[in-house]
């Protein structure tokens, strides 16, 4: 339950709610100064968090990009704009996907693909990945899975599913009973490889693999194709968008493929410093011990 003292307004939310301007917003603020989508609640990490969207979240004057949602803590929306959390209920079970590589997965909201590999099977990965046999996401406090152009299914306690002969199945365990999430053996566990496809590139450990796409794929790829050295932001960028382009837009979408970039490594519980600016207009990859590159563009 979150509180807006200053406009008395109060409400329920849940992963995926909606705070901000919007009329169809969970909690709903008539104030210029909040953005129509200022903030989204959701289930990250085993706790439930509001994110930034398109304005900021304040706690003793400092903006974040998320804060977590804990009894009697206050975040502001804008000065002098408090939310008041009263009260916050946790799940206390999680869904873990069974049958594929790396192991049984836990089900978090994020997106997951379906990957079929050689000799393995099918591979769990997070992220999306257009050309997957499968996909796994979250829609507001659902679960949901797709497999091939089928239709989108639930994804309930007990539910079966037949992958490239791979029998997928999903069973439901107290939270208190599951093991470490691939996230958090990410953080625990050093060491990683860095496959760069340009259009794709995959962060495999022993223990999962993770993927990002799009742009900032585009962006690590050259940066391993430049010998993991530090190189000039406009250099890079060039290579990515063409030399045409207006110097000023350039650094627009260099800065806001880096922001999209390392909120794709927060997401898949990477270190956020794996790309690095060196405050002299050079960007590099950070490497720490256990960590290699392969250069497959």
């Amino acid at each position: 339950m979150l509180r807006v003292p200053v406009l008395g307004v109060n409400a329920t939310v849940r992963p995926g709610s909606l705070i901000g301007r919007l009329i169809t917003a969970d909690l709903s603020l008539s104030d210029p100064r909040v953005s129509e989508a200022h903030a989204l609640v959701s289930w990250r990490h085993r706790s439930l968090k509001v994110l930034a969207l398109r304005g900021p979240l304040i706690v003793d004057g400092q903006e974040l990009d998320a804060v977590e949602l804990l009894p009697n803590i206050t975040f502001e929306l804008a000065q002098g704009l408090s939310v008041v959390v009263e009260s916050v209920e946790t799940p206390t079970h999680t869904l873990m996907l069974c049958g594929a590589a790396p192991g049984a997965v836990e089900i978090r909201a994020t997106v997951y693909s379906l990957i079929l590999e050689p000799e393995i099977g099918v591979r769990v990965l997070l992220g999306f990945v257009d050309s997957a046999i499968g996909h796994v996401w979250y829609s507001g406090t659902r679960p949901w899975i797709r497999i091939g152009k089928g239709p989108a299914e639930p994804l309930s306690p007990g539910g079966q599913w037949n992958v490239a002969g791979r029998a997928l199945r999903v069973i439901r365990v107290p939270l208190d009973d599951t093991a470490d999430t691939w996230t958090e053996r990410q953080r625990s566990h050093g060491g990683f490889t860095l496959f760069a496809r340009y259009s794709s590139v995959h962060l495999q450990r022993a223990d999962g693999t993770a993927v990002i796409t799009g742009k900032p794929a585009n962006l690590l790829s050259e940066l391993v194709r430049f010998g993991n050295k530090p190189v000039s932001w406009d250099v890079l960028s060039r290579q990515i968008w063409g030399e045409s382009i207006d110097r000023s837009l350039l650094r627009k979408n260099f800065d806001s493929t880096l922001a999209r970039l390392r909120a794709q490594l927060r997401e898949l519980g990477m270190r956020e410093d794996l790309v690095g600016l060196d405050g002299g207009g050079n960007i590099e990859i950070v490497l720490h011990a256990g960590d290699r590159t392969v250069d497959q563009t």
